[in-house]
């Protein structure tokens, strides 16, 4: 009996043996922190690094602490999440050592938009940029939205496409701040022309035909109108109504008191075209009314080009007449630059 007691007596005193050998391996000596101070956003997150010394085969386990949880939470794993406005101390423990790091909130997050209202027509593409000022750590990701998807939709790095007429506010979103842009589409084209050229060429299409090319413009647009009319016409353009050609086959179809539609043809491109700083139109439809009253014209005309857009106005002035046809007569002889008759191509848009 008293071996058996002596034998209970030595793994006890084994047992506490290991229990000492292990509280004294298992020893933290220091923690350290990735960032001892940290400026953050409203709503803005990052994710603190506890660096810890211990000694022992066991891993410690890290507890975390804020001193102000209304400004700052922080996660088992050390995510500080940053809640309002204010400053709050994160604290790293582990066994009987820590380390902190002093977090500062701000609120002064701002965004701007690089345009607040903008005109686009059917089919235009533009590129909003939003300007973002920030305290924080993190480059803030700006989210993008429409409000009128239908009308304009917008990608997630700000680009704009119009789908259709009508209007739709683009809101750019980051941490609870934003900015917005109110945009307008529009299927219509209202040009105020101030300038009015016309320009004869002859017999440049058909040789039963007269071609002239009436020009207006202002600062920005150009209408530029490729027309046919009978022989007789050769110092002013007729009088009357002009209507585009249809899908015409061959330059021998076109006939008097017609506008010719844009196309192209062995790599060049002809007929008629809108133009302004940003874009170039063919046109494909539409009709232009000329009356003249001594030197004075008034010309209505109402187009549409390959997307559906429209080019809609009215010009009262006079015209500045120019004679090309003695040019292109030379042109022609001199290098077969005259367009031949056989089938073209149309090779824009919606209309082809």
């Amino acid at each position: 009996m008293k071996h058996l007691i002596k034998s209970y007596f030595s793994i006890a005193a084994l047992l506490s043996l290991l229990v000492f050998t292990a509280c004294e391996t298992n020893k933290v000596t220091d923690v350290v922190l990735d960032k001892t101070e940290l400026s953050l956003m409203i709503g803005e997150s990052v994710t603190l690094t506890a660096d810890v010394d211990y000694t022992g085969s066991i891993i410690p386990s890290v507890v975390w602490s804020s001193s102000n949880e209304a400004v700052i939470t922080v996660s088992n794993s050390g995510v500080v999440n940053a809640l309002k406005a204010g400053t709050a101390v994160i604290t790293a423990t582990a066994s009987n050592k820590s380390a902190s790091c002093t977090v500062t909130v701000t609120d002064d997050l701002e965004i701007k938009l690089n345009v607040k209202q903008l005109d686009m027509l059917v089919g235009d593409r533009f590129t909003l940029s939003a300007d973002v000022h920030f305290s924080g750590n993190n480059i803030p990701a700006v989210i993008w939205a429409s409000d009128n998807q239908p009308v304009i939709i917008v990608s997630s790095d700000g680009v704009l496409s119009a789908l259709k007429a009508g209007t739709a506010v683009i809101t750019a979103s980051i941490l609870g701040k934003s900015a917005s842009c109110t945009v307008t589409v529009t299927d219509e084209l209202k040009p105020v022309f101030t300038n009015a050229e016309i320009q004869f060429y002859g017999n440049f299409y058909s040789e039963n035909l007269n071609n002239f090319v009436l020009m207006l413009t202002n600062s920005n647009d150009t209408l530029y109108l490729d027309l046919n009319t009978d022989t007789t016409a050769t110092t002013a353009l007729p009088v009357g109504k002009y209507t585009m050609l249809g899908d015409f086959e061959y330059f021998e179809d076109f006939t008097p008191m017609s506008i010719i539609p844009a196309f192209e043809f062995e790599g060049s491109s002809y007929g008629s075209w809108f133009f302004n700083k940003v874009s170039e139109r063919p046109l494909a439809e539409g009709e232009m009314n000329v009356s003249l009253n001594g030197t004075q014209y008034t010309i209505g005309f109402a187009l549409t080009d390959y997307d559906g857009i429209k080019v809609n106005g009215t010009y009262s002035g006079p015209a500045v007449f120019n004679d090309y046809s003695e040019q292109m007569e030379v042109i022609a002889n001199s290098s077969a630059a005259k367009i031949p008759g056989v089938k073209h191509r149309r090779t824009f848009g919606l209309f082809k």
